[in-house]
């Protein structure tokens, strides 16, 4: 620029500390330099480099730098009021204060903080015992990654459950993992069945016969395997037909094996909605409770129940997804009816089935995981009660049929398993006891510790207790009844 060049359109917008240092470089070419002098020279070179540079922007028609370029060392001076407020300095962090949590990539195998793996349950479960009572999931994913599986065994134990049913991709440090956590693991086909995390094998897997393995290669991989071990094995049979002395009524293969644990699946949920509630007419299938009587009086060994925790739709009919309800009344039904294991199929959501939770996320999937860890609770509290129960020992009664009362006994003590089978609507009932043959006067939930009033002699002769029960909810009530001293008239 020149001195002739005294106007501008608008000046160059530069910073304040670069507009200040263009006026005094402005000055200076008015004075004129002092001849010889080395600082002289310097400033009428910075003189010309600038008016050089202030030139080219203009002649580009740039108002504004989209970006500055770097500052001479002169620029650390204090700038003019227009200069751009400075960023404010990021917080100190303490030693004490907390780790950010991470977005965490649960198929990373870098090492993490296990305090950043818990993922959260809506409901945590209760410390289920599991010499008393088996509470298992089966592990649908083959996803093996060690963070992944460590958030897997650790969210499962914080539901209640102290098994996982393992699939063919299982590996040691999977066991390793669970066996961390306390969950004891069912490999399948007896896999790893010498390490001491693994507490049983699982052998065929619900097949029916005609279909892979059938019912005769359950039979030889089962005997194959216990000539191997001394831990219990399982044989997953279909149990639908439980009772109707078909070609795939388990208790065929019960009587061949004598098996240490008998197990079988019942996924009743999935095929119609009258599973829990009414017998399947379409198939002449029987009711659940049904189907567990059968199974509690099929043989002296324990058995498990392997129950639907999946479904394609919330409809009513085929496929359907499993209600809170109908899981916490399948899982009461089955303690009621003396199940010393309860199974669910499945944990991670696969092949468009809506299992307990996501595979990629590990978060629940809807509320069925909750409903498993509130009756875990109970299971956790009252485990060994559970586990002793054995059938009979009262003529108890109910007058409402979608009530199921069933009578059970425990070190001389009487009680009654009552379970609402509606799944759907509450009901209010009451039990009843035969006064000719029955002295009765209290009772009490063992599960809430609440009293249940026990009424007089009414006039059909019966000492009668009210009841009520949400949808699916099961009560254990304790009594105090004994045998009539001698007959009433």
């Amino acid at each position: 620029m020149t001195r002739n060049h005294k106007r501008r359109a608008r000046p160059v917008r530069v910073g304040g500390g670069r507009q200040a240092r263009a006026k005094e470089m402005a000055m200076a070419r008015r004075r004129g330099p002092a001849s010889g002098s080395p600082t002289s020279m310097f400033a009428i070179a910075a003189v010309a480099a600038f008016s050089l540079t202030s030139m080219f922007v203009v002649s580009c028609g740039t108002k504004e730098p989209a970006r500055a370029p770097a500052e001479a060392p002169a620029a650390k001076r204090p700038s003019p009021a227009r200069t751009a407020q400075p960023a404010a300095p990021a917080p100190a962090v303490s030693e004490a204060a907390p780790r950010p949590k991470r977005n965490l990539d649960l198929d990373d195998e870098t090492p993490v903080e296990e305090s950043e793996l818990r993922v959260a349950i809506p409901v945590a479960g209760g410390d289920v015992d599991p010499s008393a009572i088996r509470l298992a999931a089966f592990y649908t994913s083959t996803r093996m990654g060690p963070a992944y599986v460590r958030v897997a065994a650790q969210s499962m134990k914080k539901a209640g459950f102290n098994t996982v049913v393992a699939n063919e991709s299982f590996t040691k440090a999977a066991v390793d993992a669970f066996q961390s956590q306390g969950i004891g693991v069912i490999t399948y086909g007896g896999k790893l069945i010498s390490h001491p995390g693994v507490v049983g094998g699982l052998v065929g897997d619900g097949h029916l016969p005609g279909k892979r393995n059938g019912h005769a290669g359950v039979v030889s991989q089962y005997r194959a395997l216990s000539a191997q071990t001394q831990k219990p094995l399982i044989a997953c049979l279909p149990g639908e037909d439980m009772g109707l002395f078909g070609p795939t009524d388990p208790r065929k293969v019960w009587d061949e094996l004598k098996p240490a644990v008998r197990c079988f699946r019942w996924y009743g949920i999935s095929r119609s909605h009258y599973g829990i509630l009414h017998k399947q007419s379409p198939e002449g299938r029987l009711a659940m409770p049904s189907v567990l009587s059968v199974a509690t009086r099929s043989g002296e060994s324990p058995y498990w129940a392997v129950l639907p925790a999946f479904g394609k739709t919330d409809h009513e009919a085929e496929h359907s997804n499993p209600t809170p309800a109908q899981i916490t009344c399948m899982m009461h039904m089955a303690l009621a009816y003396r199940a010393k294991g309860l199974l669910f199929w499945g944990l991670q959501n696969t092949g468009g089935w809506r299992c307990l939770v996501d595979e990629k996320t590990l978060a629940p999937s809807d509320n069925k995981l909750a409903a498993i860890a509130e009756v875990s609770k109970l299971i956790g509290a009252h485990g060994k009660l559970l586990a002793s129960l054995e059938h009979g020992g009262l003529d108890i009664r109910c007058p409402n049929p979608v009530v199921v009362a069933v009578p059970c006994q425990s070190e001389g003590k009487l009680h009654v398993y009552a379970v609402n089978k509606d799944t759907r609507n509450s009901v209010t009932t009451k039990l009843m006891l035969w006064q000719e043959r029955w002295n009765w006067s209290s009772a009490r939930d063992v599960f809430s510790g609440t009293e249940l009033t026990v009424s007089p002699r009414n006039k059909e002769g019966y000492l009668t207790a009210s009841l009520a029960l949400r949808p699916g909810e099961g009560k254990l009530i304790a009594t105090d009844a004994s045998g009539a001293s001698k007959k009433r008239r």
